[in-house]
């Protein structure tokens, strides 16, 4: 946690500094821009590899999870960066919540684990993403109700 919140403070001062210093915005990283055109991170929150040496991303802020081949190639394995939501999909039809841990199986095989809101409700799911990006819900939880007050259970996916 504190590795976290330390390589935070230090990209986000490298950036302040770039800003202040040369009057626009960089972009630093050592990975290409994804093959689908959309930007690159916003919050990596998570990261999990799988046996094929693929790196996963949880992509916190646009609600995607993104994929890096060996050969560093970026693209967008599930979700639609920016679009908040909870739809079971492949690829850009699935809609994710907040993304906060993410893990891989040797199948290549993601799974997600996500807190959403939908009318004050709060929910926390599961959720599996296959090799092709099929998004489906194991377990979704609601946690809080429309009045704040927490309860416990799983709801059907």
């Amino acid at each position: 946690m504190w590795r976290k919140f330390s390589n935070f403070l230090l990209l986000s001062a490298v950036s302040l500094f770039a800003q202040t210093t040369y009057g626009q915005q960089y972009l630093f990283t050592t990975l290409p821009a994804p093959v689908d055109g959309a930007p690159l991170f916003d919050f990596a929150e998570s990261v999990a590899v799988d046996g094929a040496g693929n790196v996963y991303v949880a992509d916190a802020n646009n609600r995607v999870i993104r994929k890096i081949t060996p050969a560093r190639v970026v693209s967008t394995l599930a979700g639609l960066p920016g679009f908040l939501g909870h739809d079971d999909g492949k690829g850009d039809m699935a809609r994710f919540g907040y993304i906060y841990q993410i893990g891989a199986d040797g199948d290549g095989n993601v799974y997600a684990i996500e807190h959403s809101e939908n009318n004050n409700i709060h929910y926390t799911g599961i959720r599996k993403i296959s090799p092709i990006g099929e998004v489906t819900t194991l377990t979704k939880s609601r946690t809080s109700n429309a009045d704040g007050s927490n309860l416990g259970g799983a709801d059907a996916p």
